[in-house]
């Protein structure tokens, strides 16, 4: 079946695709922050899919790890016929009926924790008590 093979900078980091996809993406997104916002410039590369309708009735969504990228870095995307391709790192129903978390426990936590870092860059160690 057809995967991505997705390489940056000569290293591979995934084979994605899955048997029941109907959509496969590899795309890049760029963002500019804000610096009044305290927001970051970001260049990031998405992973993800959706399924056929699955024995619920419903398609469900899959995605790899979301590569962060930087200025300079070289990208390879190579369109593979093969069966033996990574598993996503999460599938999730996401429709009217069903809203799924699409992130990992661990993303959660890691989340959580880079808001703390923020929280604490804008409040300091200050001990209120």
């Amino acid at each position: 079946m057809i995967a991505y093979r997705i390489l940056v900078n000569g290293k591979l980091i995934a084979t994605i695709g899955q048997p029941d996809m109907s959509i496969l993406n590899a795309g890049i997104v760029t963002s500019r922050g804000n610096a009044e916002r305290g927001v970051d410039d970001y260049i990031r590369m998405p992973l993800h899919g959706m399924s056929h309708d699955t024995e619920t009735g419903f398609p469900q969504h899959f995605r790899w790890k979301e590569q962060t990228l930087s200025v300079g870095d070289r990208i390879e995307i190579e369109i593979v016929e093969t069966n033996d391709f990574d598993p996503p790192l999460k599938r999730y129903r996401s429709d009217a009926m069903v809203q799924e978390d699409p992130f990992t426990d661990e993303e959660v936590r890691e989340m959580r924790y880079q808001d703390y870092l923020e929280l604490k860059k804008e409040f300091g160690d200050k001990d209120d008590a």
